[in-house]
């Protein structure tokens, strides 16, 4: 989008300098000072900062690589800025909160306040929790696990999505992301694999009849579309984008491969190339286990998988449909050395310079 963005600089530099202030208790012990109350950037110049909201919500409309971060969110009202929604960089397209079912009056609150930027929130439902409820039932059971039926698992399923689905009305998400891994059939039985799918397809369906009656809400498939069967394939056409679980890959080879096949199985899918595929990485820790890639820089130092994914991203040309990264729990990256949200931030640049 081709916009001035000198006063938008202007509103972000003021808005660091305010949340740097306010967030001085997060690296001090407080003192006994008189303070005086400090206006919001709003209240300063309400027409500058409308105007700065207005581009960044057309350049989020507008055609870009998407940040995605989840977010660790917690039952106890937020304390520090690390713990806030607001707190996070205004270029963020989406927050998925780890923990729905906790959600609190001043996170719903913040969720509106992000939104005026662009911003939407998602949660994630994780649908792996089927087979452990599945799995201790049987252990409940005990002697007696050979008298369940097919019919008990998914019941199971059932109750377990419903309530999942049930967050998004109850707290006003934007939407959702379904993680549904899903698995090699190769080395299953002909039973095996008639119950496999049979189960998949029982799952999809609930999820296919939601969004049927919430169209307006971002409905996003993580896993691997290449473990899908041909009528669960069909309901990713209603997804915009495809989060690929890669945050475990050591190097870009591995990501590569991981979106080949994503992508092979969504051309199947006949008019639906507008797809989307986001990268999931994690943000790296100190011992450099996770987060990095095994590769090396110029200098030997491991390459940080953010980083380097963010650049892929933008750069690399024979991979189709990338769309974009999924950073974990960006929450960790608030204390940065040099600046709150550092890779977070960097990332977003490096996709998108114009941020």
């Amino acid at each position: 989008m081709k916009k001035d963005y000198k006063k938008g600089w202007l509103i972000v530099g003021l808005c660091i300098s305010t949340v740097a202030f306010s967030s001085c208790s997060d690296w001090t012990e407080p003192e006994s000072l008189e303070l005086t109350y400090t206006p919001t950037v709003s209240e300063q110049n309400p027409q500058l900062y409308d105007d700065y909201l207005k581009d960044l919500r057309e350049y989020k409309s507008g055609e870009h690589n998407y940040m995605f971060v989840s977010f660790d969110n917690k039952a106890e009202e937020p304390t520090k800025q690390a713990e806030r929604l607001i707190a996070l960089p205004d270029s963020i397209d989406f927050v998925s909160l780890n923990h729905p079912e906790l959600l609190n009056e001043a996170l719903q609150t913040e969720m509106d306040k992000i939104r005026e930027k662009g911003t939407r929130t998602l949660y994630r439902i994780n649908c792996t929790v089927v087979d452990e409820l599945w799995k201790n039932r049987i252990d409940e059971e005990g002697e007696d696990a050979d008298l369940l039926t097919e019919a008990d698992f998914l019941a199971i399923q059932t109750e377990y999505i419903n309530k999942q689905l049930a967050f998004c009305d109850s707290y006003h998400f934007d939407g959702l992301i379904f993680f549904y891994p899903g698995q090699a059939d190769i080395s299953l039985s002909e039973a095996e694999k008639e119950t496999y799918y049979a189960r998949q397809t029982a799952l999809f369906d609930m999820f296919a009849t939601w969004k049927e009656t919430h169209a307006n809400k971002e409905f996003v498939y993580e896993g691997n579309p290449h473990y899908l069967n041909e009528a669960s394939l069909a309901l990713l056409a209603q997804c915009r984008f495809v989060l690929l679980t890669t945050e475990d890959c050591t190097d870009l080879g591995a990501m590569n491969l991981a979106g080949s096949r994503a992508v092979e199985a969504l051309n199947e899918l006949t008019g639906e190339e507008n797809i989307r595929l986001i990268m999931k990485v994690r943000l790296g820790d100190d011992k450099q286990d996770k987060g990095y890639f095994n590769t090396v820089n110029s200098e030997g130092k491991k390459m940080r998988a953010a980083q380097t994914t963010a650049s892929w991203i933008r750069n690399d040309i024979d991979l189709s449909r990338k769309g974009g990264l999924f950073i974990m729990d960006a929450q960790t990256d608030y204390y940065g050395a040099d600046h709150i949200y550092s890779n977070v931030r960097e990332s977003i640049e490096i996709m998108n310079p114009s941020r």
